[in-house]
């Protein structure tokens, strides 16, 4: 029996809800570069994605109005919430650590895994904190442990890395 509830399909983050902007539930947005929304915008709410009308997109200003957001009450309810989108089945075969939280070692800092990038003899972990992104080198040497029933992974991070 084909499964076709939309919460069970993979999703990866694609950006997030940064401020309300104006009186009228307009919200700014940070989106990933090679992200283009369409007809909804998916974010996510108490761990479930909820898709919401676009109404108009300014994507230089990163600027939208979504149908059903019509207060600065309701947009500030989305602020720093995550935006997502569907994954392509093929494309989660190696991104088996999209979604976990890394933490460094040295503080107990969390950071969210949006993306395993691979260079030629180098796997780089792209993660989030708040709206910045950081790019971290995934070696055996600088993992101190992994947990995948709670989706972690413990870090040593090299120190002045996320500085930069």
């Amino acid at each position: 029996m084909l499964n076709n509830n939309i919460h069970s399909r993979p999703t990866q983050q694609v950006g997030f809800v940064l401020k309300p902007h104006g009186f009228n539930g307009q919200l700014k947005i940070q989106l990933e570069e090679d992200f283009i929304p369409q007809d909804f915008l998916c974010i996510e709410i108490q761990d479930k994605f909820v898709p919401f009308k676009i109404k108009q997109f300014n994507a230089p200003a990163g600027i939208v109005t979504l149908e059903d957001i019509t207060s600065i009450e309701q947009a500030e309810a989305l602020c720093n919430c995550k935006i997502l989108d569907f994954v392509d089945q093929e494309q989660t075969e190696n991104k088996g650590l999209v979604g976990y939280k890394l933490i460094n070692h040295a503080n107990a800092e969390q950071y969210d895994i949006t993306q395993i990038l691979e260079y030629p003899n180098n796997l780089l972990l792209e993660c989030r904190h708040g709206y910045k992104a950081i790019l971290i080198p995934l070696h055996e040497d600088l993992i101190v442990s992994v947990d995948h029933e709670a989706k972690t992974i413990e870090m040593t991070i090299p120190e002045g890395l996320l500085d930069l």
